[in-house]
């Protein structure tokens, strides 16, 4: 049966929304974790993928892992804080997947910085890379993009509600994220680029190891951390394959009226 419309201007309806099939896609940070994951459902939604990480071992298991269930990857090294790298990468993505039609900003780094005793050249890295690096990101891509483009990006929770203590800096870069968001939905909407985040909350990763391992959170501290984690209307912690999966649909035509807007992905953590 055809389904069709007499309201003049309604976009063609399409017959798989939520597939990927012919896109070109950017995942950095993608070696593991949240990026990781999200690769991997990009390619199964149908697209073909270069997945970027600075660190080359990971990414090359990581690529090697995509290859041997069937997918075929592009991979490059690269660091997001470095402009000139941001570039290259860009350049090297067009080159090798034929264009780029969407690009999902996830590497970052996460590092506990109590405001008693800040680094400053720990502060100046975690806005290089997670803030600086995904405007230059995003702003190199989307000279390049086609109308119906989406960029994605990945921020948090904490971005607007913390839900703990001693992540200030980088709870500070991801509200940047979400500010960036809007404004770039503005900006790149009249050239038809979706520009959306996806705000994960107590998400269970590789990189989870980087607060249980840190002075600043000792045994006591990190089981009131989880007490209160687990106690979410969902009454689990999350996993890498849940932000990846609203990841696909924002980048998806599923999407395809929705901009400017952060997707809280944390089981009902903001509510608790």
């Amino acid at each position: 049966m055809t389904i069709v419309s007499g309201l003049e201007g309604q976009p063609a309806r399409v017959a798989d929304p939520f597939s990927l099939a012919g896109r070109h896609v950017l995942v950095t940070g993608g070696a593991r974790g949240i990026g990781y994951a999200t690769a991997l459902r990009m390619l199964e939604a149908g697209a073909s993928v270069m997945v970027s990480d600075i660190d080359a071992a990971a990414l090359d298991d990581a690529a090697r892992r995509l290859k041997a269930a069937g997918f075929a990857v592009e991979s490059v090294v690269a660091d997001v804080g470095d402009l000139r790298q941001v570039w290259r990468l860009v350049e090297r993505t067009v080159a090798a997947l034929g264009g780029l039609d969407v690009l999902v900003n996830n590497a970052g780094t996460f590092q506990p910085t109590p405001l008693d005793a800040l680094d400053p050249d720990l502060v100046d890295r975690l806005f290089a890379v997670n803030t600086k690096g995904l405007l230059y990101m995003s702003a190199e891509a989307a000279k390049v993009m086609p109308p119906g483009s989406a960029i994605v990006h990945v921020s948090s929770l904490g971005g607007i509600r913390p839900p703990f203590p001693g992540l200030s800096v980088y709870h500070a870069t991801k509200g940047a994220i979400d500010s960036l968001t809007r404004d770039m939905a503005l900006e790149w909407g009249p050239r038809g680029i979706r520009v959306n985040s996806v705000a994960p909350g107590g998400i269970l990763t590789e990189g989870a190891g980087q607060v249980t391992g840190h002075p600043l959170f000792p045994p006591e501290r990190l089981a009131q951390i989880m007490e209160r984690a687990t106690a979410r209307p969902l009454g689990r912690m999350g996993y890498a394959d849940d932000p990846a999966l609203a990841a696909v649909f924002l980048a998806s035509p599923a999407a395809g009226f929705i901009t400017g807007q952060q997707l809280l992905v944390d089981g009902g953590y903001y509510l608790a």
